[in-house]
């Protein structure tokens, strides 16, 4: 696991815009935005459903899921990753790392582009930029529990787990 954290984080800090994982993963991080197709939804909250991806609207793990398919290309149903394919066991933010551990994908504590920040107290976010003073620039929905979209940078250290975008 040292080498494959080593071998990422040094392709990452050669071009911060390459695609993690391995060469089949085809991801390619964009403009910081919000992006986000169903913005405008009303909430689990508020009468709403499911999106496309079967996840609540205007929450992380919905947002998030967005973006993995996004940066993979699929911006439109077939959806390449949803809820059945991704996180079946529960599509809670707690879940994800489970889920991930269960497909056998990869996880790391040395953040990529394009990495799905995980946090112990059930959310998830998105990993926009890892940033050479040891930060990591995150998007995300529902920080805060408000549904929005917003961005922060915080200490990568203090993110317990990244999960590696499945190729």
């Amino acid at each position: 696991e040292g080498a494959r954290e080593a071998e990422l984080a040094a392709a990452a800090a050669a071009d911060p815009t390459a695609a993690p994982g391995s060469s089949s993963t085809s991801v390619t991080p964009r403009e910081e935005g919000d992006d986000y197709p169903w913005r405008d939804q009303l909430t689990d909250d508020q009468g709403g459903g499911l999106s496309p991806l079967r996840y609540y609207y205007r929450e992380c793990v919905d947002f998030v899921a967005w973006r993995l398919n996004r940066d993979q290309g699929s911006t439109g149903a077939p959806w390449k990753w949803n809820w059945g394919n991704m996180t079946p066991g529960g599509g809670s933010a707690y879940a994800w790392a489970g889920q991930w551990a269960s497909h056998g994908w990869e996880t790391s504590t040395t953040p990529v582009p394009g990495s799905v920040a995980w946090f112990t107290g059930n959310h998830v976010a998105y990993v926009q930029s890892v940033n050479s003073d040891g930060t990591v620039s995150l998007e995300e929905y529902n920080w805060g529990n408000d549904h929005s979209y917003h961005t922060r940078t915080i200490p990568a250290s203090s993110v317990p787990l990244f999960l590696y975008p499945p190729s």
